[in-house]
């Protein structure tokens, strides 16, 4: 029997991955928020503003990037959150926004 199945969920935070994988999402955030026209350092202060949600639309559409991520990173807690924004983000067809395409496929090989 494993060991985390008995004492309960693995501890994911431990993983030697999980700093490379935050480093690629950041880059790509930046990226992301460079071509949206999105200053970081000032992101809207409510939590399902369209700047922040595109940006997350992105992110999950070409890397792995978790919700607990985005949440924190983006000041959309909790992760539940974010998800039920990028899910009405979806809804509503922003998804398919002209300026979010080019990006989408840009960068559609990557393993993250």
């Amino acid at each position: 029997m494993v060991s985390w199945m008995v004492y309960g969920s693995p501890d994911w935070s431990a993983s030697p991955g999980r700093k490379k994988r935050e480093a690629l999402w950041e880059q790509r955030l930046k990226i992301g928020a460079k071509h949206f026209g999105v200053d970081l350092r000032k992101l809207p202060s409510s939590k399902s503003a369209l700047e922040k949600v595109r940006l997350a639309a992105w992110l999950k559409r070409t890397t792995a990037v978790s919700n607990g991520w985005l949440a924190r990173r983006l000041d959309m807690v909790p992760p539940s959150a974010s998800s039920q924004f990028l899910r009405r983000f979806r809804l509503a067809g922003h998804e398919d926004e002209k300026r979010l395409r080019p990006l989408c496929q840009l960068s559609r090989h990557d393993p993250f």
